[in-house]
């Protein structure tokens, strides 16, 4: 039964999703060869940044919510095959020494993100499971890592504007956000002003399957085109500039 009624509830949202954005396409990249993604993002999002990257535009893929360097990576297959800078962000101190490891090209900063620069609570779930860092949060427990016991500690908070201006950066051809809940606090700690974004791809499932608006509006606000949709996880946007 309750398969059924979860069965159900999806092709609800799907038709809910289909009438208010009959233009975004919804994607279902395979996970195969020498992509890294969950669930084929590297592999789509390469397809579809292909002519940027050949014609030389801003090298940087930011990372945020990296997590492990290589397993589930959206940024690894842009570094590794098609030679981009990453910046990769997690509050999980622990990783940096993955990262120096097993990829030393990267900046990793050990930071959580939001709109403004403070001190916040981390939640990481226990357990050895390969994926359980993935479902660490800020303030409330994530439901998705089940009932397990959860290990907190306090981290510093910056903005991405802040990350970036002190890197010098000033054009990215891909930003990569995946902080279980957060999404619309990163964003609002980027100066749109200051930098050039080509590309988001941004885990939007923290209220239906087919997520919220919240993400959407406040892009749509700064000029980008919400342009498809990765199964039932993330939304992808481009600038309005990028757009035919």
């Amino acid at each position: 039964m309750f398969r059924i009624l979860n069965w159900l509830k999806r092709k609800v949202d799907l038709i809910r999703f289909r009438r208010k954005y009959p233009k975004v396409m919804i994607v279902k990249p395979l996970t195969t060869g020498t992509y890294y993604s969950q669930e084929g993002q590297d592999l789509y999002l390469s397809a579809l940044l292909f002519d940027s990257i050949r014609s030389g535009f801003g090298s940087y893929v930011i990372d945020v919510g990296c997590n492990h360097p290589e397993k589930f990576s959206n940024s690894f297959f842009f570094e590794k095959i098609l030679r981009c800078k990453t910046i990769a962000i997690d509050p999980i101190e622990e990783y940096r020494i993955l990262w120096k490891e097993l990829r030393p090209e990267a900046n990793f900063i050990a930071t959580a993100l939001g709109n403004v620069a403070c001190t916040v609570t981390l939640n990481i779930p226990e357990g050895n499971a390969v994926y359980n860092d993935m479902f660490s949060t800020i303030g409330e427990i994530n439901a998705k890592a089940g009932d397990i016991e959860y290990s907190q500690r306090d981290v510093p908070c910056v903005t991405l504007a802040s990350i970036l201006d002190e890197n010098q950066v000033k054009e990215v051809l891909l930003v990569s956000i995946d902080v279980e809940g957060l999404e619309m606090s990163v964003l609002e700690g980027i100066n749109f002003e200051r930098v050039f974004i080509k590309c988001f791809v941004i885990e939007n499932n923290s209220k239906n399957l087919l997520g919220s608006d919240d993400i959407r509006v406040f892009l749509q606000s700064k000029g980008y085109v919400f342009v498809s949709r990765i199964g039932y996880y993330d939304d992808v946007f481009l600038h309005r500039s990028s757009v035919e």
